[in-house]
């Protein structure tokens, strides 16, 4: 399948009877110096690439399609319609947000590790043919498949918020929608830029879920309050921390819980009951040290760390690809110092050892000529 992922018109390109005015890659096929397409052909290559193969993981992405609407009803079903009682209404929501955030998260992280991955050795060979630079091959496939990745958190956070019952007012359900596809997206950047800077696929799926585990603790909702030193700038590179914050704000902001009846001790108890003074979602955001936070705030974090992680992954195919390129010995067609390359050596030692291997037959034939007289 990998194999199939190779630009059209390449081979056409590098071949000696190539067409070079139909084909798009024609400047690839010079013999002495090979130069690039330019970056808009480059760009436009690679986005119609990027689309045909979304076009052949439809089955796939049809599944996770499934699969997302099939959590959320899922969790609707275990949750039910949320009520606003104190202090089990509050206690459900931060459940829901968390287990939302975990679920999408973690899916989009493994899905990009696996599949960019899995291209990787594809993309390197391509690159390492200068058919292509690092910058047109990551912003094609961001261009394609950022509204394909992002079509699953949606329809998972609107069948979940209104299952649920979440809060709707002011437009709380888009900015609850759109934050976990913001979150996804994060967490397909995070798994390219650790398949771009890892060795191979197999450390990348070891390494990407672990990091996962170490964002959930230090996500704001299960850590201590005061944590060490050097765990405090991983936490502000969780995406975790900043999803959950944004969600929980969008959540808590401006709501008013009711709390239960409380009847005192002693016999007392038995005729008369207290309802203590309503719960606000300002009260609930004190709690848990999210005092004057806003959902913007956490938003604009995240597009920093989806930058930072971007251009991450931008280095390290630059850098895979420069490595390539260096370990790859010049040819006389590539205007080396004339000596021949690796693929004309098998060639010339064949015919060596056929021409040794001839002349040996012929040296047993006149010995045993030789005999006979």
């Amino acid at each position: 399948r990998t194999e199939e992922m190779v630009v059209e018109g390449i081979e056409g390109g590098q071949t000696e009877g190539g067409d070079r005015k139909n084909n798009p890659f024609s400047l690839l096929s010079g013999r002495r110096k090979r130069q690039r397409p330019s970056a808009f052909k480059q760009f436009s290559l690679l986005v119609g690439r990027a689309w045909k193969s979304s076009l052949r993981d439809f089955f796939a992405n049809a599944a996770r399609l499934v699969i997302s609407f099939g959590l959320a009803y899922l969790y609707g079903t275990v949750f039910g319609n949320l009520s606003l009682v104190a202090p089990h209404a509050v206690e459900q929501r931060i459940a829901i947000l968390v287990q939302s955030l975990i679920c999408n998260g973690m899916i989009a992280l493994v899905k990009s590790l696996t599949f960019f991955s899995r291209e990787q050795e594809v993309v390197r060979r391509e690159r390492q043919s200068r058919l292509y630079g690092a910058l047109p091959y990551l912003l094609g496939k961001a261009l394609v498949e950022t509204p394909v990745d992002a079509a699953f958190p949606f329809i998972f956070g609107w069948t979940l918020h209104k299952l649920c019952g979440l809060k709707t007012e002011g437009g709380a359900r888009l900015r609850f929608v759109g934050t976990l596809i913001v979150h996804s997206l994060a967490s397909a950047v995070l798994g390219m830029a650790l398949s771009s800077a890892l060795p191979s696929p197999e450390v990348a799926l070891a390494v990407g879920p672990a990091l996962f585990v170490v964002f959930i603790l230090l996500g704001g909702f299960l850590e201590n309050e005061e944590l060490p030193l050097w765990l405090r700038p991983v936490k502000m590179v969780s995406t975790v921390n900043w999803t959950y914050r944004a969600l929980a704000t969008n959540e808590f902001r401006g709501q008013v819980f009711t709390q239960e009846e409380v009847r005192p001790p002693g016999f007392a108890g038995k005729f008369i009951s207290v309802r203590p003074p309503d719960l606000t979602g300002e009260q609930v955001l004190e709690r848990l040290g999210l005092t004057g936070e806003t959902v913007s705030r956490p938003l604009r974090r995240q597009g920093l760390l989806m930058t930072v992680e971007l251009l991450l992954c931008l280095v390290g195919l630059s850098f895979r690809g420069q490595r390539s390129a260096m370990l790859r010995p010049p040819t006389a067609d590539q205007g080396g110092d004339g000596n021949p390359g690796d693929s004309q050596l098998p060639l010339q030692e064949g015919k060596e050892r056929g021409h040794g291997s001839c002349e040996g037959k012929t040296n047993r034939h006149n010995t045993a000529e030789s005999a006979k007289h």
